[in-house]
C-alpha cells in the first residue's frame, strides 16, 4: 500500500479552519468584548501550546462587518528594537489591507506608526476597525518578567494609542501568564484589560481532533478515543502529538483500526517524540511546584491522585522544606494553571496523564 500522508501535526499552530476545532467560547469572547466601542485592550493567557495562536490564526481569517484583524508574531523580526517591531507590523497591515508597502525609514521615529502611518490605514477602514492580534508578548520580556530595553519604545509607542479616546484601534495580546503574576511594569501595560484563560479543550472538541483529521483513513474505537482522551485530558499539543504517533504506527502494521491497545502501544514512541514539550513544561514550574508533581508521579499514586493530606505525609517523610502555608496552597494554583486537576474526592492528579507517563 502507498504510502499515506500522516494528518496530525504537533506544533505548529492551526492556521486553515478545517484542522480547528472547539474554542466557539474563546471566540465569542472576543466579539462579546468588542460589541462595545469603549474596549480596545484584550488578552489571552495561557500555557505553552495550548492553542492561542491558533485562535489568533482563526480570528484573522474571519470576514467580520465591525473590523478588520491582523495577525503579526512579535517573535517573527530580527531584533526586539521597537523601530524593527512597528516597521514590521506596518508591514503586516498593510499586506491585510492592501495598502502600499511602507518604507523602513519613516519608522526610524517611534511615534510615526502612531502619527503618520495609522491615520491612513484609519481612513482606509472607514467606519470599521482594526483588530492588531499581537502574539508572543513574552519575548519582549527578560527573564525577570522586566520588559527588554530595546523593545521598551515599541510598547511606549503604542500606549497612547491603547489609551487613547478614539478607540478604532483594537489590541489583542497573547501571554504566558496570569495578568496578575505580570511584574508591574508590564502590568500597567495592560491596565483595563479584559483577560481570558485559554484552556483545556472539552471532550466533545477533543474527540473532534482525534477522529476528524483521518476519518476516510482511521477508526478509532470508542474506548480508543476516550483513551486518547484520558491521556491528553484535551491539550490539543499532546493529542496531535499522541495521534500523530498512532497514524504512524497504523501504517507500519497497514492496520487502520484502532484499539486501546494500539492507543497505549504508541505511548512511549509519543512521549520521546514530545521530549522538548516535556522539558518546557518542567521549566515552567517552580522548584517547590515539582515537588508536588514529583510527588503525584510515584508508582504509589499509580495515576489516581493525592489528597493534601498525603502530599504532607510525603513532604515530611522526604525531609522536604517547605512551609505548611506553602505546601497547601500550591495544590490550588496548580489546578487554576491548568497543571493539576481536582476530583470530587480532594484528590490532586496530572491534567494531562500523558505528561506523568
Amino acid at each position: 500500500m502507498a504510502r499515506v500522508h500522516n494528518p496530525y501535526f504537533a506544533g505548529p499552530p492551526a492556521t486553515q479552519p478545517d484542522t480547528f476545532f472547539g474554542r466557539e467560547d474563546d471566540l465569542r469572547f472576543v466579539d462579546d468584548s468588542l460589541s462595545s466601542a469603549r474596549h480596545n485592550l484584550l488578552v489571552f493567557y495561557g500555557q505553552r501550546r495550548i492553542g492561542k495562536t491558533s485562535i489568533l490564526h482563526q480570528i484573522s481569517r474571519r470576514n467580520h462587518p465591525d473590523y478588520e484583524a491582523v495577525f503579526f508574531d512579535l517573535q517573527s523580526g530580527m531584533t526586539n528594537s521597537a523601530t524593527d517591531l512597528l516597521y514590521g507590523l506596518a508591514r503586516a497591515i498593510a499586506s491585510q489591507l492592501k495598502l502600499p508597502k511602507p518604507n523602513r525609514p519613516d519608522f526610524d521615529e517611534p511615534d510615526a506608526f502612531r502619527t503618520d502611518f495609522l491615520p491612513q490605514v484609519t481612513r482606509q477602514l472607514g467606519d470599521k476597525r482594526l483588530l492588531l492580534l499581537l502574539d508572543e508578548f513574552d519575548v519582549l520580556s527578560l527573564e525577570t518578567g522586566a520588559m527588554e530595553l530595546d523593545a521598551l519604545p515599541f510598547v511606549q509607542a503604542l500606549n497612547p494609542i491603547i489609551q487613547s479616546e478614539n478607540k478604532q484601534v483594537i489590541f489583542l495580546f497573547v501571554i504566558g501568564r496570569r495578568l496578575k503574576e505580570l511584574p508591574s511594569q508590564q502590568l500597567q501595560i495592560f491596565r483595563g484589560a479584559l483577560s481570558r484563560q485559554i484552556t483545556l479543550l472539552e471532550q466533545g472538541a477533543t474527540l473532534q481532533l482525534i477522529r476528524q483529521p483521518a476519518h476516510n483513513i482511521l477508526t478509532y474505537e470508542d474506548s480508543a478515543a476516550e483513551c486518547i482522551w484520558r491521556l491528553t485530558g484535551g491539550h490539543p499539543y499532546f493529542t496531535q502529538l499522541l495521534c500523530h504517533e498512532i497514524f504512524n504506527q497504523a501504517q507500519r502494521r497497514d492496520n487502520w483500526q484502532v484499539t486501546e491497545a494500539d492507543v497505549e502501544a504508541a505511548i512511549d514512541n509519543a512521549v520521546s517524540a514530545g521530549q522538548s514539550a516535556l522539558e518546557w513544561f518542567w521549566d515552567e514550574v517552580s522548584l517547590i511546584e515539582r515537588f508536588t508533581l514529583y510527588t503525584l508521579g510515584q508508582p504509589e499514586f499509580n495515576g489516581q491522585g493525592a489528597s493534601l493530606d498525603q502530599l504532607i505525609a510525603q513532604r515530611n517523610a522526604r525531609g522536604v522544606q517547605i512551609p505548611d502555608f506553602e505546601l497547601r496552597s500550591l495544590p490550588d494554583q496548580l489546578v487554576d494553571r491548568e497543571v493539576l486537576k481536582r476530583d470530587l474526592e480532594e484528590h490532586y492528579r496530572f491534567a494531562v496523564e500523558l505528561v506523568r507517563r
